[in-house]
């Protein structure tokens, strides 16, 4: 009998044992003298990796492959490449065709006509009136040589074609170019309004041929202004009476 007795209290012990050993590796004593509750089945935490703890690759990933490209900051042309020179040449103030320095003129000859316009730059209205010969001009309308008028304000000067069939549609020019015959004549109309005084002045004619070969004259129709040689710089004026007033540039 005390032989079984003893053999339960062995027993008793080795399992009393056993679960302060599972106790003390599972679970463990809390610092108030509590018992911690064991985690055991699902609520016990699993590795996603095996057991194997991963290093951490902080490496920012490449945006391009793998490879690092230089930044390019070159500004892309804006004419593919090519950079082009600025042209600063003032436009003509006729609106006209305007020959290039390069082309050969046997002579020519401006005559400005202008009258006084507070409302015109420099306080000044005028018109530019060109007459010439080239080798390659014709008698006729040549856009490379002639440029039509654009009539408007105090004062209206220009080349009268009325009735040429020469000039069909530009009756009205500011830069008249012809062949070289001899002799030239280029009728002018000024028209301006009343009260104005009217300028016409001129510089001693320009190109291959000029005043040691030819004469140049300007003439009123009516020849109350006499004639004017226009191989020496000069000028003559008038008073406007909103009348078209008639002159005539020869060439001999």
């Amino acid at each position: 009998m005390k032989h079984k007795h003893a053999q339960r209290l062995f027993r008793r012990l080795i399992q009393t044992v056993c679960l302060i050993g599972l106790f003390a590796c599972q679970g463990g004593i809390s610092d108030d003298g509590g018992t911690i509750p064991l985690v055991t089945g699902d609520d016990a935490p699993s590795s996603d990796d095996g057991g194997v703890v991963q290093p951490v690759d902080d490496t920012p990933p490449p945006d391009d492959g793998g490879v690092v490209q230089p930044v390019d900051d070159t500004p892309p042309p804006d004419d593919g490449g090519v950079v082009q020179p600025v042209d600063d040449t003032p436009p003509p103030d006729d609106g006209g065709t305007i020959p290039t320095e390069t082309t050969v003129f046997n002579y020519k000859l401006t005559v400005t006509v202008s009258v006084s316009d507070p409302a015109s730059d420099g306080g000044l209205a005028y018109n530019n009136l060109v007459v010439g010969a080239a080798p390659e001009a014709t008698d006729e309308f040549d856009n490379a040589y002639d440029a039509r008028a654009f009539l408007a304000g105090p004062v209206q000067a220009y080349f009268a074609h009325a009735g040429d069939s020469g000039y069909p549609d530009s009756q009205q020019l500011w830069h008249d170019i012809r062949a070289g015959g001899l002799p030239q004549e280029w009728a002018v109309e000024v028209l301006a309004d009343p009260g104005k005084t009217v300028t016409l002045f001129w510089t001693a004619p320009v190109g291959e041929a000029g005043c040691g070969t030819y004469q140049f004259n300007l003439q009123d129709a009516d020849g109350s202004l006499g004639q004017s040689d226009l191989c020496a710089a000069g000028s003559l004026t008038y008073e406007g009476d909103g009348q078209i007033r008639h002159f005539v540039v020869r060439v001999s």
